[in-house]
């Protein structure tokens, strides 16, 4: 056994348990993220970008810059001059981080930024973004020209290599400016989010679709068809500003959107209202249409200063979403209350709302600084991820727990994962001595991209030292490529019980994983999905190396680690003793049980049992042997001589049996029917003898074969014959059946009375002995077994055997 192992793992396993209901033990995760490039890029101006990774794995920069800037990451140099303040650029690299090629554009003035970038099924690329003056919008030989009347929108598109082929541009006298661009569900259309200010034409086309802002900043959503032709713009908003944050839609193309408002505002941008006003300077929303564009709710919180509601994604039945709060905020949008106050100049929270946008849940971490959570979003597992800046000291381990991080200089970045339900796992953070902020967190199968800008220096390697980047100018920007370990433990055998069984106390036996050095921890569950449930956490992956070793003995669980003293780790075992099962406890029928084995970052593997609870004896029915026809327990019956090897046959059934137990809280569980079916049949034959006691004779079983079911049993037919022929005399007649759970029926005796001779009367009497009394593994004169024999052979040897043992009674008689 690896004692390093052990001893780490006791060093952060504790125990949890409950007899009812128990939450698991919350297990840190280590950092799972493995560097694997950082890349830096900047001229000696501003500099700043997000990433965003297609269908296939390549991955695409984009943003502006100033001055001039050589793109290339590597040895090679791609440089290029912005033609005014800011220019765009757009950059792709391989799948394997790799760079393939820049494409810029840009015009005389002082400000053209891309601020979002979507792929179709394709991986053809739409970008929107904001420009001012005169842009040339294919950065090919072609010319694309468009001209704003002050900071215009515009949509593009570009194929996979960076050809232009088309872009759309609208706007007014004022500022316009496209935040998010996305498809939705089915990607039938192009949708564009973002404010305006002033009277702009949305539709970029020939016709005409004017909209006013009511005060400030007013937000709109414009739909295109797949070649940018106008759909259709809604727009709402107050006096202020208001802001566009995230677009979400699901499997039926409605649409939620996310956002900020300031004094009061009519979220309704059809012919009705729904006015909402804010507490403070900025209070966030969220609202939802249907696939027509058609209001139907808008939900809000916020305090008395100003709330951000930075991003969302959606889980299962749930939105999560992350933001910024700066006072005290009551974050339930419904009657209830919710109150979180900031710790310091801001904090972040994750809140999270049913899809109806009723309160769920509320987190909030924060130090005494400026922190702030700039996007929430999702992996494959719907592990969650948020990011953002951070200042001073921050634990950001909300629980009791804690983990503190120390940011380096102004403001640093974070990354923190939480599990589905929200437990925390870990964080990373990065920075230097300047400003660092993060962009964009891209998530594709297991691996991270990270953009953003940096000023001065800063470690790209997290908490590892090994690999400082200067900045060239102002700002530079930043794509940190990771892995996440998310490689499951390697599976592992449940040992018992398996399948069924009639133990109501039985105890969990389970092979540990092969991939000792990787598990952290195990945790075992049984009726996980009832009320009345046992969970037991935090199990640590190895004992002390001796045979037996009793990791926990207390009233509610026995937990003991075997086999741990040989040099095959592969018969490890870990058996769980739940002592909550007290006799009677568990009812019958299907129950479960599952054990978990976690690795140091949380990835885990999950084994699951059946456990069938089986307390109902098996039956027979239509018990018949040949030559006799149907047999009743009790009864008496002579056999013809033809018949000494008599065939006994019948069917054995089992029943299927539930139940539904009422807990103490007055819940119940119901526990689906189940019948383990008939397994095995014996026939003992014992004969009477001396002092009309009874001997072993004969005892023949077999197993069951052709089990077949119906809604109510598990039945088959038997047909057994005796393994030894009976000889002249009475016996008496044991048959037992069994289940699979070892439930067991053993029939009340009947009798058969054998004779050579041959009988003309009803083969059923009245029965012959005057006492019962077996005698075990005895077998006097009377019962030894004579050879096959003829007909005649076998009538002199059966009345010479009558008379010896007459004889032999008489003689016991007279010496009583």
């Amino acid at each position: 056994m690896n004692i390093r192992m052990f001893i780490r793992a006791v060093c952060v396993s504790i125990t949890i348990f409950s007899l009812s209901f128990v939450f698991p033990q919350k297990i840190l995760a280590v950092d799972g993220l493995i560097y694997q490039s950082g890349i830096s890029i900047g001229g000696s101006g501003v500099d700043w970008a997000k990433v965003k990774t297609d269908f296939d794995g390549n991955t695409y920069i984009f943003g502006y810059f100033s001055t001039t800037v050589d793109f290339d990451p590597t040895v090679g140099v791609d440089s290029y001059t912005s033609a005014g303040g800011y220019d765009m650029f757009l950059s792709k690299y391989d799948s394997g981080g790799n760079y393939l090629w820049t494409k810029v554009w840009g015009g005389a003035g002082t400000f053209d930024d891309y601020n979002s970038l979507t792929f179709d099924t394709d991986n053809n690329v739409y970008v929107t973004g904001e420009f001012e003056s005169t842009v040339d919008f294919d950065p090919g030989a072609g010319t694309d020209n468009h001209t704003a009347n002050g900071l215009d929108g515009f949509l593009t598109k570009y194929d996979s290599n960076g050809n232009h082929q088309w872009t759309k541009t609208w706007g007014g006298d004022s500022h316009d400016r496209p935040e998010i661009v996305s498809f939705n569900n089915d990607y039938t259309n192009i949708y564009v989010y973002g404010r305006f200010f002033s009277t702009p034409d949305f539709d970029p086309g020939a016709g005409t679709d004017n909209h006013t802002s009511n005060g400030g900043y007013d937000i709109f959503l414009t739909k295109f068809d797949l070649s940018g032709n106008h759909v259709w713009t809604k727009t709402f908003g107050g006096s202020n500003h208001d802001y566009s944050d995230q677009i979400y839609f699901d499997a039926n193309n409605n649409f939620y959107l996310l956002g900020d408002f300031f004094n009061t505002v009519d979220f309704d941008p059809g012919s009705g209202t729904d006015n909402r006003t804010s507490n403070g300077s900025y209070d966030n929303f969220i609202s939802k249409f249907d696939a027509d564009g058609n209001f139907l709710w808008v939900k809000n919180w916020g305090g008395s200063g100003t709330d951000r509601a930075m991003g969302f994604t959606f889980v299962g039945d749930r939105i999560l979403i992350s933001g910024i709060f700066v006072t005290t905020v009551d974050f339930d949008p419904g009657s209830g209350t919710q109150n979180k106050t900031v710790g310091g100049s801001s904090d972040i929270y994750i809140l999270e709302l049913s899809l109806d946008g009723n309160f769920k849940s509320i987190k909030t971490v924060g130090g005494s600084g400026v922190d702030e959570a700039y996007n929430i979003t999702k992996d494959v597992n719907n592990n969650l991820y948020i990011w953002g800046i951070f200042s001073n000291t921050i634990d950001f381990d909300s629980s009791e727990s804690v983990d503190n991080h120390v940011s380096n200089g102004l403001y640093d970045l974070y990354l923190t994962k939480y599990d589905s339900d929200l437990n925390y796992q870990w964080t990373r953070t990065w920075g230097g001595t300047g400003y660092d902020y993060p962009t964009f967190i891209d998530i594709y199968s297991n691996t991270f991209h990270v953009s953003g800008a940096f000023a001065n220096t800063m470690n790209f390697n997290g908490d590892n030292n090994s690999e400082p980047h200067t900045s060239n100018g102002s700002t530079d920007i930043f794509m940190l490529t990771y892995t996440l370990d998310i490689t499951p433990p390697v599976s592992f055998k449940m040992i018992s019980p398996v399948d069924y069984t009639n133990d109501n106390k039985p105890v969990l036996v389970f092979n540990k994983s092969s991939d000792t050095n990787g598990i952290s921890s195990y945790s075992v569950n049984f009726d996980r999905d009832k009320h009345r449930n046992f969970v037991i956490s935090g199990l640590p992956a190895s004992g002390n190396g001796q045979q037996d070793y009793v990791h926990l003995d207390d009233s509610n669980y026995k937990v003991t680690y075997r086999n741990e003293n040989d040099s095959d780790s592969g018969n490890d075992e870990i058996t769980v003793l739940i002592k909550g099962f007290e006799p009677n406890f568990l009812s019958e029928g299907a129950h479960s049980w599952s054990v978990t084995a976690y690795d140091s970052e949380l990835n885990e593997r999950v084994v699951s049992n059946n456990v069938y609870l089986d307390k109902t004896n098996p039956e027979i029915k239509s018990l018949a042997i040949q030559g006799l026809g149907s047999i009743t327990p009790g009864k008496t019956y002579r056999l013809k001589s033809q018949f000494r090897n008599p065939v006994f046959s019948g069917t054995a059934f089992d029943k299927f049996m539930g139940s539904t137990k009422t807990n103490s809280d007055g819940t119940t569980d119901t526990f689906e029917s189940v019948a383990s079916g008939p397994k095995t049949v014996s026939i003992d034959i014992k004969k009477q003898g001396a002092y009309k006691k009874y001997y072993d004779y004969s005892l023949t079983s077999a197993e069951l074969a052709n089990i077949l079911s119906d809604s109510l049993t598990k039945y088959t037919t038997f047909s057994l014959t005796p393994s030894k022929p009976l000889v002249n005399g009475l016996y008496k007649v044991v048959i037992e059946v069994t289940d699979l759970s070892n439930n067991k029926l053993t029939m009340s005796p009947f009798y058969l009375s054998y004779s050579s001779g041959s009988y003309t009367t009803n083969p059923e009497v009245t029965p012959l002995q005057t006492e019962d009394t077996d005698v075990p593994e005895a077998t006097p004169v009377t019962s030894v077994v004579a050879p096959v024999l003829s007909n005649n052979q076998s009538t002199i040897f059966s009345k010479t055997q009558d008379i010896i043992s007459k004889i032999c009674n008489l003689i016991v008689g007279i010496f009583k």
